[in-house]
């Protein structure tokens, strides 16, 4: 048996073997439904997961005997057993050069179009409008595709966009209705301020196949849902950051040690004296000044609530450093856009947003992913095209409105969940004492203490174990478990989970089944 899951990774793969039998699906609850496969949790993935990093290790899941196949790899099980390796990257290639930047703007514009309509049903399709450019330009590009082969006025479109009124005043939703008005579409509008942390993961109709790190999953789910009331397809703007806004030092570097000091340097003041402002470097600057002046920065920092047993059984201060440190790419003048695209990062967003995961029957497909176009903008010279989306700009002249293709991306200044802390209309540290299988794994008084002293985005962090409490089915399994007599609360947890696996087999296998 081969089987292979594509570089982007569109739809997840997991498997277990045991004694010569492989089980495999693109759902880890159906893997589950085997009589064979126990829930034993992974130990490496819930510390991962309390790291801020789940899918560190790519081929983990939060079951230790479920592995996840990563992107570009291809599994083979024969006689001879079980194998996995990778075959497939993202190809690096050389520095695409050409004459004149009309060139490099018709391309872009030939690829992005030919993704769209290879991407775009012909059925009724929800797109994903914000304000920002990338999700604009997607729904200019439909919208215009439509009207080419629509013979009718009815373009089978709609937007849907979501702001965080009225606890934030943006104008996300202004901006997009106005836009979705001029293309002659409609657009749904959802106000989601009010929406509190953790908001009904204790009433989910089906728990979360694993646990999730984002407060707020549910209501990112509850698009979907809406979606899903008159769609099967939902096109986004995901994948755009990635490729269109780098940095300009790892380019600059190439240019340096290929053509020398004097290429670096007319780039730079090229640029300069077009856009009348540095291009963003990279170069690691602005932390190096925060650190001489003894500034507050954002670097991430190690939990200080791990059980020390735990802590030390996985070295995680050691796995820690090396989740934190810069990866090695080998791409010589796009690192950061390679490693985005030749990881896990786009196919765990992709994952996330499965029907598995948002309970309903839509897919999601973000044309910026499509591997032509990428390849085309990982040749293209960052300096001056993937600055600030530079190229993306220059092909939307006259497609969008300039309150749009011109909107700069600002950094978001007013966090919803701080917001809501600091509101007192929702209390992080207000929360039930988990089950028995959290509390082995953290201190929990120390996770509490450090919840009521929190103003910073320190909060993010100290919130992982309250996540990790709410996952369901963890809170179900710890139920039986924590009724146990002999229950030991660390380095049992094959034992805890197997009796619970167990026990719902002598109950029939009916949750087991359903899933399936």
């Amino acid at each position: 048996l081969i089987a292979y899951r594509d570089l982007t990774g569109s739809l997840p793969f997991f498997y277990s073997d045991r004694d010569g039998v492989l089980v495999f699906s693109n759902t880890l609850q159906a893997v589950l439904a085997a009589p064979f496969v126990f829930r034993d949790l992974d130990e490496q993935f819930l510390a991962d997961f309390l790291l801020g990093s789940p899918y560190q290790d790519p081929n983990n899941t939060v079951y230790r005997e479920v592995r996840r196949l990563p992107p570009g790899h291809l599994l083979e099980f024969s006689e001879r057993g079980l194998s996995i390796r990778r075959i497939a990257s993202v190809p690096i290639e050389d520095l695409l050069v050409l004459k004149h930047e009309e060139e490099y703007i018709e391309e872009f514009r030939r690829l992005l179009e030919r993704s769209v309509r290879d991407q775009l049903p012909s059925i009724d399709t929800t797109i994903l409008l914000s304000g920002g450019l990338d999700s604009a330009t997607v729904a200019a590009c439909a919208v215009s595709l439509r009207k080419r082969t629509v013979p009718t006025s009815v373009l089978n479109l709609r937007a849907l966009s979501v702001d965080s009124q009225p606890l934030v005043d943006d104008r996300e939703t202004w901006l997009a209705s106005r836009f979705a008005e001029k293309l002659g579409i409609p657009c749904q509008v959802v106000h989601s301020g009010e929406a509190l942390p953790f908001g009904g993961w204790d009433n989910l109709t089906e728990p979360f196949p694993e646990p999730v790190l984002d407060p707020y999953s549910n209501l990112y789910f509850s698009y979907y849902r809406q979606i899903a009331l008159n769609s099967r397809v939902v096109l986004s703007g995901v994948g755009g950051d990635e490729v269109l806004r780098l940095q300009a030092w790892p380019y600059l570097r190439f240019l340096y040690r290929r053509k020398g000091l004097f290429s670096a340097l007319s780039t730079l003041s090229g640029y300069v004296l077009d856009h009348h402002r540095l291009p963003p470097l990279g170069a690691g600057i602005r932390s190096s000044v925060q650190t001489l002046l003894r500034k507050k920065s954002n670097a991430p920092q190690f939990p200080p609530w791990f059980m020390p047993d735990f802590a030390r059984h996985l070295n995680l201060s050691e796995r820690w450093r090396a989740m934190n440190s810069l990866a090695e790419t080998p791409h010589p003048f796009s690192p950061k856009a390679y490693a985005a695209l030749n990881n896990l990062l786009v196919a765990s967003t992709l994952e996330f947003f499965d029907a598995t995961w948002t309970g309903c029957h839509v897919q999601p497909r973000s044309p910026f992913l499509d591997r032509r176009l990428s390849r085309f903008l990982l040749r293209v010279p960052p300096i001056p095209w993937a600055m600030d989306k530079h190229l993306l700009r220059r092909s939307q002249i006259g497609i969008l409105p300039d309150e749009i293709r011109l909107r700069p991306k600002t950094p978001v200044t007013q966090d919803v969940l701080m917001l809501q802390a600091a509101s007192g209309r929702w209390n992080p540290a207000a929360t039930e004492p988990p089950a028995a299988l959290v509390q082995s794994l953290v201190d929990w008084a120390q996770v509490i203490e450090l919840l009521q002293q929190s103003i910073d985005d320190s909060l993010y962090m100290h919130l992982r174990p309250v996540a990790l409490s709410h996952w369901p089915s963890e809170k179900a399994l710890n139920k039986r478990m924590y009724q146990t007599p002999n229950f030991v609360k660390y380095g049992t947890l094959t034992e805890m989970t197997r009796a619970n696996t167990m026990a719902g087999a002598k109950d029939g296998g009916a949750n087991n089944t359903r899933t399936a």
